[in-house]
């Protein structure tokens, strides 16, 4: 599996979550270790979404998840869990860029 995540780190420098509210737990863990080496290398990553609009309870997405970034649940199943919180703190700039006026 890590090789898949080498070959993609490769090719994509930069990521953009689109719809995260509607993002499962275990996909964001999926997607955490190219984010995580992503913003290593200094690149700009955008995580989108709206909590209020969150559709996919029923497939498990993870309204909360996104509420809490840049925090990560379910920290203790994996030590490396805990260490990709730790980069996401490192380059979050969260709160400076929340929209005040939505135009749709």
């Amino acid at each position: 599996m890590s090789f898949i995540y080498e070959r993609l780190g490769e090719r994509y420098k930069h990521f953009l979550i689109d719809e995260f509210q509607d993002t499962s737990t275990l996909q964001w863990h999926n997607m955490l270790p190219l984010v995580e080496n992503s913003l290593a290398d200094g690149n700009f990553n955008l995580v989108v979404g709206d909590g209020k609009q969150s559709i996919y309870r029923w497939r498990n997405a993870n309204v909360r998840q996104f509420a809490l970034l840049p925090e990560l649940e379910n920290k203790d199943h994996s030590a490396n869990i805990a260490e990709q919180e730790k980069a996401l703190k490192r380059y979050y700039a969260g709160d400076q860029n929340i929209l005040k006026v939505n135009y749709r």
